[in-house]
C-alpha cells in the first residue's frame, strides 16, 4: 500500500474513532443529566381536604440544573432575561409531577436578601412552560408571607403563613395566564360539586379554597414536601385552560 494511502486511511480511522467517542460521550452526559433523585412519592389515595395544600403532587424529585427538561425553558429570551438579573442555585432543584394535566413543577431556589428566601416555580407541559417566582418573607408579627410574581416581578397574588402551617389572608392582585391544555387531568374531582378549574384563575383558586377550607386558617400545609413546591403544585389545577 503505498504511503499517502496508508496515511489517508489512518487518518480517517482516527476520526472516525473520534466521531464514535464523541457520540458516546454525549449519550452518556445526556443520560447523566436526566438522572433523577426519588424525595418523595404519593403512596396514599389523594384526598380532596389536601388538594390545596399539596395533594395535587404524586411525586417529587432532585434533579440537575443540565436536565433536559429544562432545555425549552433555558433557551427562552424570558429565561436569559431572568438569569441576567437573578442568581441561580443549582444544587437544590426540585421536580414536582403533578395530577393536573400531565404538568411537571421545577422549584429552583435563588440567592435573597437575608431574611427572604426566593424560588422560581416553573410549570412546563410538552413545549409550553410559565415562570413564576415565589418569595418567602417572615414577619415581626410571627406570620410568614408568600408572594407569587411573574418574571418581572409583577406581583398574581399573596398570602400568609402562621406558626401552625395554616394559609390565611388570601389577596389576589392579578390573574396567572391560563395555557396549558386540559389533557390527562387525573384529579378525580373537585370541592363543592366540581368545575372550579373551568373558572377564570383567580376564580378557581377562589373555589378551592372555600370548598377546601370554608375560610382563612382552616387548611394546613402537611404534604410533607418543601413548601415552594407544596404551593407551586396546589395553583396547577387553575392552570389549565
Amino acid at each position: 500500500m503505498k504511503p499517502k494511502l496508508i496515511a489517508f486511511t489512518s487518518a480517517f480511522a482516527l476520526i472516525a474513532a473520534l466521531v464514535l467517542f464523541s457520540c458516546q460521550k454525549s449519550n452518556q452526559q445526556s443520560i447523566e443529566d436526566n438522572r433523577e433523585e426519588l424525595l418523595f412519592k404519593n403512596e396514599s389515595k389523594k384526598k380532596m381536604s389536601d388538594f390545596v395544600i399539596g395533594g395535587n403532587i404524586e411525586k417529587v424529585t432532585r434533579i440537575g440544573y443540565d436536565n433536559s427538561v429544562l432545555s425549552s425553558v433555558k433557551s427562552s429570551p424570558e429565561w436569559k432575561a431572568l438569569t441576567a438579573k437573578n442568581n441561580i442555585l443549582v444544587k437544590d432543584i426540585k421536580r414536582s409531577y403533578l395530577y393536573s394535566g400531565g404538568i411537571s413543577l421545577v422549584t429552583i431556589p435563588l440567592a435573597a436578601d437575608r431574611g427572604s428566601n426566593q424560588y422560581l416555580n416553573v410549570y412546563i407541559q410538552g413545549e409550553k412552560f410559565l415562570i413564576t417566582k415565589l418569595t418567602e418573607t417572615k414577619q415581626e408579627s410571627g406570620l410568614t408571607t408568600y408572594k407569587i410574581l411573574s418574571s418581572s416581578d409583577e406581583l398574581f397574588y399573596q398570602f400568609d403563613l402562621n406558626d401552625k402551617n395554616q394559609i390565611g389572608n388570601w389577596k389576589f392582585v392579578k390573574d396567572l395566564p391560563k395555557i396549558f391544555a386540559r389533557e390527562a387531568v387525573l384529579v378525580p374531582e373537585e370541592p363543592g360539586g366540581g368545575g372550579c378549574s373551568s373558572k377564570p384563575f383567580y376564580e378557581c383558586m377562589n373555589c378551592l379554597i372555600v370548598g377546601v377550607c370554608g375560610s382563612d386558617w382552616l387548611c394546613t400545609i402537611a404534604c410533607g414536601l418543601a413548601i415552594p413546591s407544596c404551593l407551586g403544585g396546589a395553583a396547577a389545577v387553575c392552570l389549565l385552560a
